[in-house]
């Protein structure tokens, strides 16, 4: 693995968690949860409430993965381009990040961390 897939897999790393974790969303809230729900009388609407809004929440976190999949997309052709910021020590696309109350730029390449 060189240095830029290291580089792609951590830029695209977040937001195909968030995708991901939709897709656990809507299994959970939509099949699970009623499920387990369902035997008893009493808790069996909330289990068809969760089953409601099992897609809602699906749905807004596979939009929130791709609005940032869009940024990070953008970021990463404008690293390619020469117009955005890059790691001093190796080239490699860096991102910004808030560490202990400084803020940081961590390479996605190497992984160096350079406080401003």
């Amino acid at each position: 693995m060189d240095s830029l897939d290291k580089m792609l897999f951590r830029l695209f790393l977040k937001p195909m968690g968030l995708a991901g974790l939709g897709m656990g969303a809507l299994f959970f809230l939509g099949v699970w949860l009623p499920l387990q729900l369902s035997a008893s009388p009493m808790l069996a609407p909330i289990g068809q409430m969760a089953s409601n809004t099992a897609l809602i929440v699906a749905g807004a976190l596979f939009l929130a993965s791709l609005s940032m999949l869009v940024v990070r997309a953008w970021r990463l052709r404008q690293w390619q381009v020469g117009n955005g910021p890059f790691c001093h020590r190796c080239g490699g696309m860096v991102e910004e990040e808030t560490h202990r109350h400084h803020a940081s730029y961590r390479c996605l390449s190497c992984n160096q961390r350079r406080y401003l």
